[in-house]
């Protein structure tokens, strides 16, 4: 059993309050630090142009009794931005981007990096890469 002494129940209020108050400015402080790191985590911006869809063609049998062959094309998007046009392919099972969509993200080796609405990022490899004609 917890025995306070006279006036102490004041003082754990008062830490409490004090506890509340601090966790509260360093969530504000971390909101605040995270917007400002997305935009330098995520220096290059686009749109979307051109989606080409996920195939999957008809499967092909090697022999009889044998196996089967199916060839799966992944989807890909083409991102123009204020100087190049790129060709992403998709990675994995992530939301699609839709066309004139506009999209945050880094460039990293051959990958691209899309920042997604909920924090998160989609991985992309980079396929192509083009240079916008001047106009």
């Amino acid at each position: 059993m917890l025995h306070l002494h006279p006036g102490s129940g004041r003082l754990y209020i008062h830490a409490m309050k004090r506890a509340a108050i601090f966790v509260l400015l360093l969530s504000v402080g971390a909101v605040a630090f995270a917007r400002q790191k997305s935009a330098e985590t995520y220096p290059e911006h686009g749109t979307v142009v051109a989606v080409q869809a996920r195939t999957k063609s008809p499967g092909m049998l090697l022999r009889p009794g044998g196996g089967l062959t199916v060839t799966i094309r992944r989807g890909s998007y083409r991102i123009e931005t204020k100087d190049v046009f790129y060709e992403f392919e998709e990675h994995g099972r992530h939301r699609s981007l839709s066309i004139n969509e506009k999209i945050d993200f880094r460039i990293h080796g051959h990958s691209a990096f899309v920042e997604e609405p909920n924090g998160k990022e989609k991985k992309s490899r980079i396929i192509g890469e083009e240079a916008r004609q001047a106009k």
